[in-house]
């Protein structure tokens, strides 16, 4: 959405997706893949990233399958602190979250000098750093990691999806599935 807006700004929205493809057809990590997607953004205006996705969510065009809008609510209802866990950075989801009464998030910190991104990261939320993050957050909070439950749809979310009492496989792509279905996790399916 930024680059379409932004259309001088260097960025090739199609050629970032199609490295993005092309790295996960060669069996890159998500790690890696993250790292090397928010290293596009390098030079990029914050302000300009955020700005474009809070016009993305008010247009409507960034929202939340219903069914977890759901699941969120039925969480509240329940009096459970929510946290999102996400490899996206806090100035692209945190404008979704925020219209979803969501406070708590433990994202990609995209290192920033003179308001641009760097393109280097000073905090990772994605496969194993989802985990650390969670488990560092918990123990910060005095949080039970045993009555909590987490969602995820990559294998790459495995680790932190070990590191919960419940575990939801959501519309998982078939490494999580086959994972879920071994170690008894929830599959949830919203498509």
């Amino acid at each position: 959405h930024y680059a379409s807006e932004h259309p001088g700004c260097g960025l090739d929205a199609d050629a970032v997706l199609a490295e993005v493809r092309a790295a996960r057809a060669a069996c890159r990590s998500r790690v890696e893949i993250n790292d090397h997607y928010y290293a596009t953004f390098a030079g990029q205006s914050r302000a300009a990233v955020r700005a474009s996705a809070e016009r993305l969510v008010e247009a409507g065009g960034l929202r939340p399958k219903p069914m977890m809008v759901d699941r969120l609510e039925a969480h509240r209802r329940d009096g459970d602190g929510i946290v999102v866990v996400s490899g996206s950075s806090r100035d692209i989801i945190e404008p979704l979250l925020r219209r979803l009464g969501i406070t708590d998030t433990l994202c990609a910190e995209p290192e920033t000098r003179d308001g641009r991104y760097t393109g280097r990261l000073l905090a990772r939320a994605i496969g194993p750093h989802k985990a650390e993050r969670l488990r560092d957050f918990c123990a910060a909070h005095h949080v039970d990691r045993s009555r909590c439950t987490a969602y995820g749809d990559d294998i790459s979310d495995a680790p932190m999806l070990s590191e919960v009492g419940r575990s939801v496989a959501v519309d998982p792509e078939p490494r999580l599935a086959g994972l879920a279905r071994d170690r008894g996790w929830e599959i949830l399916t919203t498509r």
